[in-house]
């Protein structure tokens, strides 16, 4: 008996999930590819890894004010803290990049149609409310 493509990507997901040696980056390519869970791509990427990016941001954005602040002028002015700023900005954009590619992909190999389509249509929402910010501030 012949095996569909989406059952071999299942298997091989599998024996991925087993296998104790995969590193982060190898599960993040294959999400990237769409060959992964929507769970992991979802809560453990996006949700979580939204999370610790965003404690990060605030400890190293809080750990540098006094490095940066200058007399008589705000903390905004300081060259230093601006790269700061950038910095946090960048690294944020590249993540949620990432979210909604990996979502977007791996929300193919979902057996429900209810939680693709909704999968799909929280990270357009998601987005969409970004730019609208984004737009908003300009």
């Amino acid at each position: 008996m012949r095996r569909s493509s989406r059952e071999r990507i299942m298997e091989a997901l599998d024996m991925i999930k087993e296998d104790p040696r995969i590193s982060l980056f190898q599960k993040i390519r294959l999400h990237w590819n769409g060959n992964g869970s929507l769970s992991w791509a979802f809560w453990k990427f996006y949700f979580v890894g939204g999370l610790l990016l965003f404690f990060l941001a605030a400890i190293i954005f809080l750990l540098s004010i006094p490095f940066v602040y200058v007399e008589n002028q705000s903390i905004l002015h300081s060259p230093k803290f601006q790269v700061v700023l950038i910095l946090i900005a960048v690294i944020y954009i590249f993540h949620a990049t990432a979210s909604f590619v990996m979502v977007w992909r791996c929300s193919a190999n979902e057996q429900s149609n209810w939680l693709k389509y909704l999968s799909r249509a929280y990270m357009v929402g998601w987005i969409y409310n970004w730019l609208r910010l984004i737009w908003l501030t300009i």
